[in-house]
């Protein structure tokens, strides 16, 4: 395939998913969609508060996929405990 080629399909298959992405999110399919972001959220707070998951707080999911939800909420708080910590008030 030649460059030229290779840069329209990616342009298509952009575009196709872009067109999807925008039908799902903001068309008539949008009302009752199911979302875990606040799950995710929930668990990674409570694995920074040093709970332990399947000792302190129930979870359905097997072990490997907490690695997802408590990494970027670990990292967000040890970025906002130095903040504050080097602040003067």
């Amino acid at each position: 395939m030649t460059r030229a080629g290779s840069t329209a399909l990616v342009a298509v298959a952009l575009g196709l998913f872009l067109g999807c992405w925008t039908l799902l999110h903001h068309g008539f399919l949008e009302r009752g969609q199911l979302t875990d972001t606040g799950t995710y959220a929930r668990y990674g707070d409570a694995i920074a508060d040093g709970a332990v998951p399947y000792r302190d707080f129930r979870l359905e999911y097997p072990p490997g996929a907490l690695r997802s939800s408590s990494s970027p909420r670990s990292a967000t708080r040890a970025t906002r405990s130095r903040t504050t910590a080097g602040s003067t008030g």
